[in-house]
């Protein structure tokens, strides 16, 4: 059973929950969180990138600065959060100086972060924050900038039918330039050599490092498709598209490039802008803990998956206005979510396994709020 405690006269689910000033003067569109540690970075409609560390048992974040007071994440204390630190996109010049971040991505295996801006920059960060590189992708604006699963290579794309590959070895790109028929929206990796594509022609295709043809075409989708996310394990692979639906992939059995659609989820009322995985099940750090999918909506909810059965969990309606970005901890038991409403949420799941007891999950939230 899922329990969303929003307040009434069982438990107010905020109590208990530190309110901080959020530092965003614009909408949030994009969340990432480090792959091994409590932390994560949050990207609005400027140049500005927050990094936010929610803490560890009290105890203080290697590398970070000003956690002092940061509480363990248990039900009976406080959750706060501290900004560590921020930087910023780069820019030529005085006429570019308003940079919007497009995409954030960390490296699973490096835990570095790589971003693309409205200007057409790909730019490689240290988890401090340290610029590493920039790389320029040939384009006026980038989309999507991912990481492979090992760092060897990142794979950008913008407002055209192409795609890059860049080797982190050595900085060459390899350039696709018919990548799509239509524009080409977004990108994601399965493993290291394999990721999809998907594009303004309502298709997905899976590619191979070592060929310059689609392994396979994915169809099913009305309209454009604006997301695509892997699972942790590399086994569902899950799309959204402006037809306000959210589909789940999966390979048959024995295949490469057989796909078919597992799931067809279509209770958001608005275009589902933003998708999340748990890095849990199956082929994860986590492998006693359900896989849940999640779902940001222009409807202003959150949708959570029960992927074994194709069915919603629970809505969550803590935001006001569209969610645009979507991202859980390590752990899985961190959502961080945001969008035009100008807040982060943090989700917390407690999970609870007792003689008589079914999986209980109290949801507390918290709060960044603009000054």
């Amino acid at each position: 059973a899922y329990i969303a405690l929003s307040g009434g006269e069982k438990k107010d689910a905020t109590k208990g929950v530190k309110i901080f000033n959020e530092t965003h003067q614009e909408e949030l569109y994009h969340v990432a969180w480090h792959p091994r540690k409590n932390l994560f970075v949050t990207a609005g409609n400027c140049e500005v990138l927050s990094l936010w560390n929610i803490g560890d048992n009290g105890k203080k974040t290697e590398g970070m600065t000003d956690i002092d007071k940061t509480k363990s994440l248990d039900e009976k204390e406080e959750i706060s959060g501290i900004l560590s630190t921020q930087f910023s996109h780069p820019h030529e010049s005085e006429a570019e100086a308003k940079t919007d971040i497009t995409s954030i991505n960390w490296c699973p295996a490096t835990c570095q972060l790589v971003t693309g801006s409205n200007l057409g920059a790909v730019n490689v960060w240290d988890e401090q924050g340290k610029a590493i590189k920039a790389l320029n992708a040939g384009k006026d604006i980038v989309f999507a900038a991912k990481w492979n699963k090992t760092g060897e290579y990142i794979l950008s794309l913008g407002r055209d039918t192409s795609f890059t590959i860049w080797n982190t070895k050595n900085w060459q790109e390899h350039v696709v330039t018919k990548g799509h028929d239509l524009m080409i929206y977004d990108a994601d990796w399965k493993n290291e050599t394999v990721f999809a594509t998907c594009g303004g022609d309502k298709l997905i295709k899976i590619w191979d490092l070592t060929s310059n043809t689609p392994l396979s075409v994915l169809r099913g989708h009305t309209e454009n498709i604006m997301h695509l996310k892997w699972d942790m394990a590399g086994t569902l692979l899950a799309s959204s598209s402006e037809d306000n639906t959210a589909k789940i992939w999966r390979c048959k059995n024995g295949t490469k490039s057989d796909y078919y659609c597992l799931f067809d989820f279509t209770e958001h009322t608005g275009e589902i802008q933003s998708m999340a995985w748990s890095p849990t099940g199956m082929g994860t750090n986590n492998p006693n803990k359900p896989l849940i999918f999640a779902t940001g909506s222009d409807d202003s909810t959150i949708k959570l998956w029960d992927i074994t059965k194709g069915r919603s969990l629970m809505t969550l309606r803590q935001h006001k206005a569209p969610v645009l970005m979507m991202a859980f901890s390590q752990s899985g038991d961190l959502l961080a979510s945001g969008g035009h409403d100008s807040t982060v949420q943090i989700t917390v799941s407690y999970t609870h396994l007792r003689a008589h007891e079914t999986l209980r999950y109290i949801v507390c939230r918290l709060l960044l709020e603009k000054k």
